[in-house]
């Protein structure tokens, strides 16, 4: 038996990618085999094929046995130089007088082989067997050659079919994979084939439909048959390529988005177009995609537009709000009342709503670093249900109950509020014109193990049981195109498991929907912050106050737990104020009118009082300003007056930046947002000035403050 050389490994990988070692017969090797027996007029004849440890028969006639092994193969000795191999007489040739095929069945004494000879080696032989001595004339030998190069023949061909089969079903499980088929249009019948792809797109049986010119040119959308069908002519009539865009309307109704790129056959320059090949994709998953990427584009554009609405709202909000304030409390304690007080009381409670709203919308669009701290259900069920109320009021009544003892939980409340308006939208869309019942209810409360519960209930159309087994899926969606992403539920729920929670919901078709979130309750002690889940700033009379530095310039103590002025109101104070609006620090100056009040339009103004030796309790500052904002400010006052640094305020009216984020974090409590409300804004000065006032009368006689209000203009 010949070792592993190098022509033998690639013999053997030859033999292997024929594929054909242990297949069942076919009749083109059978013929072969029978025509070589009769021909040579021999009991036996073999197509033997030599495999690493056998030789195997893939025809065989007058022998029952499929295989030997290779050591004892006549054809072994035929393949070592591929050289037509003839022994006349087995039982006087050294080589083969001891073989067990000649000392027992089948007793060979004639053997002739002639090599199946390829490129990469002899693969075997087609041989032919007597049980008598005999010879083989010369034209004899040459027919046997000649059947062994048929047999060659054979494999290659079969090999050929067996490749294009799998190129095929490569093509076909590509085609799957892609959503792609290729079709061919005859011309001159208008005979057409499709690959199986292009019936899973068209949505029809390959079994019992076949395909039709007319037919495929119907299954387009109304509108886009006759322009696919004259693109299709056109190509014909100039052969061109081309390429097309079009909706597939399946036999159950369903849309489908297609592109198709082909080209005419022509076999000359100057030969007729004999057909249209074409390659066929469905892209509707890409265009519900790009519809939803340009949805998610549109909602961050709308959340970048709504967060700087509201920082261009709030600072004119800020001064109109104060106003008002400040005129109804002057009215009042001027005891002028009639339609004036209740006209500016009118005006008041409008940019009060106004406010809330804004507020709103800046908490829904607000760039949230994901920080779990206290957060109230009830100001997220406020917020959420002012933001939802235009779209719930088309669709069906909100009810809204928040249970008294519902517990505060840990979360991010900007990332609360998207998750209820989502439900409260998807609970008011559920609601269509055929419902009796039109009703949307919001609860929340505590649940029986002490953690906190939101609810979304809705008498809309429900969920069948595939739909609910999707609904978290991204992209899932059952909304019309251009309404629905198919995102809002899938980041809902992921949003509450970042939380620590869990989304739960009940549906059945026909009586509504429940959705349920349960959140763990923040613990004992727990406390809404001044700055993050609650970003109007302090309640009044709040029980955790900013601690006051000391006033004056370093060296003069006060005390922060300091008793208030004996009238009970907080002590006069010296207050700076820094905004780019003049009407915002006007008003600021009004609703401040019981303290001095400076009043500066840029952050550099304010250096120079400092530079000039002025010292202030308080120093109101916005956050945002030309050239110069408030970060830069607090900057420049840590590093030169940092007393005076440590007593700034920053006013702000939406926070556009990490950098913004990050730098109201390092502030603390000392932030105040717009619009300003005067309880709140007395609320978050009053420790200050409480702090300052040992030292003021000093500091006062120094400087024989006479005016109450210094405005720049």
């Amino acid at each position: 038996m010949s070792g592993t050389s190098e022509s033998e490994v690639r013999r053997l990988a030859a033999l292997r990618d024929m594929v054909v070692l242990d297949t069942a017969p076919e009749p083109a090797f059978d013929r072969l085999a029978r025509l070589a027996s009769r021909l040579l007029e021999t009991p036996i004849a073999l197509v033997s094929l030599i495999d690493a440890e056998r030789q195997w028969f893939k025809a065989r006639v007058g022998l029952d046995t499929a295989e030997t092994p290779r050591e004892h193969a006549f054809c072994e000795h035929a393949i070592g130089d591929g050289a037509f191999l003839e022994v006349p007489d087995a039982t006087r040739d050294a080589r083969f007088v001891d073989n067990p095929l000649v000392q027992g069945p089948p007793h060979i004494r004639f053997y002739a082989g002639a090599p199946l000879r390829t490129e990469a080696g002899c693969l075997g032989t087609l041989c032919v067997i007597d049980r008598r001595p005999r010879e083989l004339s010369a034209s004899q030998r040459e027919v046997l050659q000649e059947l062994a190069d048929a047999v060659v023949d054979a494999l290659e061909q079969r090999k050929a079919r067996i490749q294009a089969a799998q190129r095929l079903e490569l093509l076909e499980l590509a085609e799957q994979l892609a959503d792609v088929g290729h079709w061919r249009l005859r011309v001159e019948d208008r005979h057409v084939f499709w690959s199986p792809q292009i019936y899973r797109i068209f949505g029809v049986d390959p079994e019992r439909y076949v395909p039709n010119y007319e037919a495929a040119i119907a299954a387009y959308h109304p509108d886009d048959g006759a322009r696919v069908q004259a693109l299709v002519e056109a190509a014909v009539e100039r052969r061109a390529p081309f390429e097309f865009e079009a909706r597939l309307v399946r036999p159950g109704g369903e849309v489908r988005h297609v592109r198709s790129i082909g080209r005419p056959e022509v076999p000359s320059e100057a030969g007729e177009v004999l057909s249209v090949f074409g390659v066929f994709q469905d892209i509707t998953a890409q265009k519900q995609m790009q519809d939803r990427l340009s949805q998610a584009e549109k909602l961050a554009s709308l959340g970048t537009l709504a967060a700087g609405v509201a920082h261009e709202i709030n600072n004119p909000l800020t001064y109109v709000q104060t106003n008002a304030g400040e005129l109804v409390k002057r009215m009042e304690v001027a005891g002028l009342g009639g339609e004036a007080l209740e006209m500016a009381r009118d005006v008041l409670d409008g940019a009060e709503r106004i406010a809330a709203i804004v507020e709103g919308l800046r908490t829904f669009s607000r760039a949230s670093e994901e920080r779990l701290e206290p957060v109230e259900l009830k100001r997220v069920v406020d917020i959420a249900t002012r933001l939802s109320a235009h779209e719930i009021e088309r669709h069906a009544e909100l009810e809204v109950a928040v249970a008294e003892d519902t517990p505060v939980v840990l979360g991010d409340e900007s990332r609360l509020v998207q998750v209820v308006v989502n439900l409260l939208v998807n609970a008011a869309q559920a609601i269509t014109e055929v419902e009796t019942l039109r009703f949307v209810g919001l609860r929340a409360g505590r649940t029986e193990a002490g953690d906190a519960f939101l609810e979304v209930v809705d008498s809309g159309e429900g969920m069948s049981e595939a739909v609910q087994r999707q609904a978290l899926t991204p992209f899932f969606t059952t909304k019309p195109r251009g309404v629905g992403t198919g995102l809002g539920l899938p980041i809902c729920h992921g949003i509450v498991r970042s939380f620590g929670g869990e989304m739960t919901f009940q549906s059945e078709p026909g009586v509504g929907t429940s959705v349920r979130i349960v959140l763990p309750a923040a613990g004992e002690g727990a406390r809404v912050g001044l700055t993050g889940s609650s970003p109007r700033g302090p309640e009044p009379a709040s029980a955790s106050e900013p601690e006051a530095p000391a006033a004056g310039s370093g060296d003069e103590a006060g005390d922060p737990s300091a008793e208030p002025a004996p009238s009970g109101r907080d002590p006069q104070g010296r207050i700076l104020v820094v905004d780019d609006d003049r009407l915002v620090g006007l008003s600021l100056a009004r609703a401040l009118g019981a303290h001095a009040v400076v009043v500066e339009r840029g952050a550099r103004a304010a250096i120079e009082r400092l530079e000039a030796g002025e010292r202030f309790d308080v120093i109101l500052c916005d956050l945002v300003m030309p050239g110069m904002g408030g970060r830069d400010l607090h900057a420049a006052l840590a590093e030169r007056f940092p007393e005076q640094a440590a007593r700034m305020v920053i006013m702000t009216g939406g926070v556009f930046t990490e950098e913004a984020a990050a730098f109201l974090g390092g502030v603390g409590e000392r932030v105040l947002e717009k619009p300003i409300e005067p309880e709140r804004l007395h609320a978050l000065i009053a420790p200050f000035l409480r702090a300052a006032a040992p030292a003021r009368p000093e500091r006062g006689a120094q400087r024989g403050r006479k005016a109450r209000f210094i405005a720049k203009s």
